[in-house]
């Protein structure tokens, strides 16, 4: 029987989750203090450098996902680096900072982590802890901008966050379809699960104690087989409720709206690897995955998804609401939704003739609400209801606009994601609320910080530094020359040199939506 908030402990299993335990020390030197989360491939877990007194996130995949971890770790590091050789994209703002990598053996198999920035909660739970299930609108159209910006990035690097589904002989895909619950867990793709809010400050000052009395201690809930007998090796005798570090959407506010997007354990370049199937959730699932079935997926399937992500960011339920996500439903919903499928498609789906005529026509009967009569439902209504900010019907025509673009059945036909910048509701609404956030920047003062002399100079990822004073001092060793030259092409920043090599990074660095103590850390100062 599952325990609520607790990842399915069937999955401790061979090639399942690894099992840990709160004050395990875990990569040599990274003490678990709690969990984060659980997710389709893996459980995330609350840990502290014991070396730098650093809070992390460590992320341990299944062990089938054996190509999985190391992929989304070098991923993560050539996305982290991106931007040192010339002008740094807006979007690499929103690409979580990575720490270290490591495997660990246990009694499920080998497991490939990798070691993260912590974020506050993602879009999903912020909504599912609210009363209203709702962002200020002006917050969601902050984030509806990093969306895209970090989504353009992806794309310009030859990126696409998608991915792909286990194969039938893994032990985790026998072991779902017997659970009945394949669709729950099939969620490594780009959606409001995916994209988390970061924390407004670090918890580095407290202490594991003081961290607990501040979000609460751990809470365990027994595990027991229903036949009372043992629990298999590898199974934990207690299963832990993550942490929660978030709040109530609603009480979200535009200095906190800044995010990391995350999971990129299914992403892949479609230049070199042909994907022809995808992890999201069905009601996020393109309609190409359903009639365009063993034909590779690229840049378009993103953009479909991160229409749904954006129409839910702003909304209070997802676009396509479908209660029994079977392939039919979920068309009938886009065709309620959008219209009539292409020629093709339409002669293809079977099932077109329980809920529509031949011209793609509702039936009396049939429950499919149109893109107007959702935002009547999930955004006008709740928002008048619950006197939160309202959005105009000039506005409205703008938003509709843009998502129709993106929702185009035909995958060719949808733009791209730097094209969406430049669209009427990004340009007239979304940026300008954006700018806003930019123009109210804080400072942050970042003192003397020293690398270890036996690991050499090292290279700081300043990829979403506005303006930076990088002063050299003597005695400490962080940059090299090279750097500094690379620093003012991508950052325009002043630099000076008192000792050659000897360098200390001591200015005040202004940043829009990015703490730079957290790019420090990220390469080991």
């Amino acid at each position: 029987m599952p325990i609520d908030e607790v990842e399915q402990l069937e999955r401790y299993c061979p090639g399942g989750y690894h099992p840990v335990n709160v004050g395990e020390q875990l990569g040599g030197k990274y003490s678990i203090i709690h969990k984060l989360g659980y997710g389709s491939y893996s459980t995330i877990w609350l840990a502290r450098n014991q070396e730098v007194g650093r809070y992390v996130a460590i992320k341990i995949p299944v062990a089938t996902c054996d190509s999985t971890g190391t992929r989304e770790t070098d991923i993560l590091r050539r996305l982290n680096h991106t931007g040192l050789e010339g002008k740094a994209h807006p979007g690499a703002a929103y690409i979580p900072s990575i720490f270290d990598g490591f495997s660990v053996s246990g009694p499920n198999g080998v497991h490939h982590c990798h070691v993260t920035e912590i974020g506050m909660m993602n879009l999903g739970e912020a909504k599912d802890s609210s009363y209203i299930h709702l962002f200020r609108l002006p917050v969601a159209r902050v984030m509806a901008v990093q969306l895209v910006q970090a989504v353009a990035f992806l794309h310009s690097q030859g990126i696409v966050h998608g991915g792909k589904l286990p194969s039938s002989g893994d032990p985790i895909f026998l072991l779902l379809l017997c659970a009945g619950c394949l669709m729950r867990w099939i969620t490594a793709d780009l959606h409001d699960g995916n994209v988390l809010i970061r924390l407004p400050g670090s918890m580095d000052s407290l202490a594991p104690e003081q961290l607990y009395e501040k979000y609460g201690s751990p809470r365990y809930e027994p595990v027991e087989r229903l036949d009372q007998g043992q629990l298999p090796e590898g199974v934990p005798e207690k299963g832990l409720v993550p942490i929660w570090l978030g709040k109530d959407s609603e009480l979200v506010d535009l200095s906190e709206a800044q995010f990391i997007l995350t999971d990129f354990g299914g992403s892949f370049m479609p230049a070199t690897t042909s994907r022809p199937y995808s992890n999201a959730p069905r009601i996020w699932t393109p309609p190409e995955i359903f009639f365009e079935q063993g034909k590779s997926l690229s840049f378009p399937v993103d953009i479909w998804m991160l229409a749904c992500t954006i129409r839910v960011i702003i909304a209070q339920s997802p676009l396509f609401e479908v209660y029994n996500p079977s392939d039919d439903m979920v068309i009938k919903a886009h065709v309620g939704c959008l219209g009539k499928l292409p020629a093709p498609w339409w002669q293809e789906w079977d099932a077109r003739a329980d809920w529509f005529n031949e011209d793609g026509e509702k039936k009396i009967e049939t429950y499919a609400p149109s893109l107007e009569q959702r935002f009547s439902e999930s955004v006008r209504e709740p928002r008048q209801k619950y006197r939160t900010e309202e959005m105009d019907e000039i506005e409205k025509v703008a938003l509709f606009k843009m998502l129709k673009a993106m929702l185009a059945f035909n995958p060719e036909e949808r733009p791209t994601a730097q094209e969406l910048l430049n669209c009427e509701w990004m340009q007239k609404w979304a940026l300008p609320e954006f700018s806003q956030i930019k123009a109210t920047s804080r400072s942050h003062t970042l003192c003397a910080i020293r690398t270890d002399s036996k690991r050499g100079a090292r290279r700081l990822p300043l990829l979403a530094v506005l303006y930076c004073e990088v002063q050299v001092l003597s005695g400490l060793h962080c940059l090299t020359c090279d750097d500094c030259e690379v620093l003012q092409q991508a950052t325009n920043c002043q630099v000076s040199a008192l000792q050659s090599q000897d360098y200390v990074i001591t200015g005040r660095l202004v940043t829009s939506h990015w703490d730079p103590l957290n790019y420090v850390h990220a390469m080991g100062f």
